[in-house]
């Protein structure tokens, strides 16, 4: 249902543009109000499965969303640029493309995870850190 009620963005977009003789930027704040609708329903359809009230889950899932959201452009919008006025091309399109990983990545984990999530992340990042390093080991030891 929600995946269909987000489909309705293209055909209201383009009903904007064509008949509606609306500018882009009109356009994304109908997308934006199409989002929140979307946002709605989601809430109305999984409540009875996660056992969150609506307050909870907005506080839980929806606020720290927000707060990377509002951060994750900051890195990028910086090195955009720099990127293009010191390098080639391809070279300031991968800068800007590895900044916008790196950033989402750390807000994501600053911003965005509790402390218990954060903590879990740490242990799966280290117990595969210490598989590669163990399969390296023996990769080196074959060789000898």
């Amino acid at each position: 249902m929600e995946g269909t009620l987000l489909l309705t963005v293209v055909p209201v977009g383009y009903v904007l543009l064509r008949v509606g003789h609306v500018s882009a930027n009109q356009v994304l704040l109908a997308y934006l109000g199409i989002e929140v609708l979307t946002q709605l329903v989601r809430v109305w359809l999984v409540y009875p499965m996660i056992g969150l009230r609506v307050a909870q889950y907005y506080t839980k899932v929806m606020w720290p969303i927000v707060k990377v959201g509002v951060v994750v452009w900051m890195l990028p919008a910086m090195a955009y640029p720099w990127a293009h006025a010191h390098l080639p091309e391809l070279a300031a399109c991968a800068v800007v493309v590895a900044t916008c990983v790196a950033s989402t990545a750390l807000w994501t984990y600053v911003l965005g995870l509790n402390r218990k999530e954060r903590r879990y992340v740490c242990e799966v990042a280290a117990g595969r850190l210490a598989r590669w390093r163990r399969t390296d080991r023996l990769k080196g030891e074959e060789k000898e």
